[in-house]
C-alpha cells in the first residue's frame, strides 16, 4: 500500500508539471505578442522621433562645426570693391566670434545628449524589458 501511495504521488506531481510546462509553453508567445504591440503603441512613435531628431541633430552640429573651421568664403561675384570689403569685413567679424559659435554648438550638443537619453531609454525598455525570456522572448 506505500508504494501504491508513492506512485499517485508521483503521478500527481507529474501531472502539475506537465501542466506548469504546457502553461508556460503558450503564455510566452502571448506575452511576446503583447510586448510587441506595446512597443508598436506606445513606444514606436518616440523611438522613430528620437531617431529623426538625433540625425537632424548631427547634420545640424556637423554644419555648425564646418562653418567654424571654414566661415565661408568672400563673395565671387563681380561686386564693387567697397561690397567685397563689406562681405570680407562682415566674414572676419563672424570668424572672430568664437564665444558665439561655441554657444551656439553648446545648446545644440545639449539638446542632443537629451534626446539621446530619450532614445536610450526606449531601446531599454524594448530590448532588455520587453524582450527578456522572462516576459516572453519570440
Amino acid at each position: 500500500m506505500g508504494q501504491k501511495q508513492d506512485e499517485s504521488g508521483f503521478y500527481r506531481i507529474a501531472k502539475k508539471a506537465c501542466f506548469a510546462a504546457l502553461v508556460v509553453r503558450f503564455s510566452l508567445p502571448l506575452v511576446g505578442y503583447l510586448n510587441q504591440q506595446t512597443y508598436v503603441y506606445f513606444l514606436e512613435s518616440h523611438y522613430e522621433s528620437a531617431a529623426t531628431d538625433i540625425r537632424n541633430d548631427e547634420a545640424a552640429i556637423r554644419n555648425a562645426a564646418n562653418e567654424m573651421i571654414d566661415p565661408g568664403e568672400a563673395s565671387t561675384s563681380d561686386e564693387s570693391i567697397g561690397g567685397k570689403l563689406k562681405s570680407l569685413w562682415r566674414d572676419t567679424k563672424n570668424t572672430l566670434n568664437v564665444k558665439g559659435r561655441l554657444e551656439a554648438l553648446r545648446a545644440k550638443c545639449e539638446n542632443m545628449a537629451d534626446k539621446l537619453i530619450r532614445w536610450s531609454v526606449v531601446f531599454l525598455l524594448t530590448t532588455i524589458i520587453f524582450r527578456s525570456p522572462i516576459f516572453g522572448a519570440s
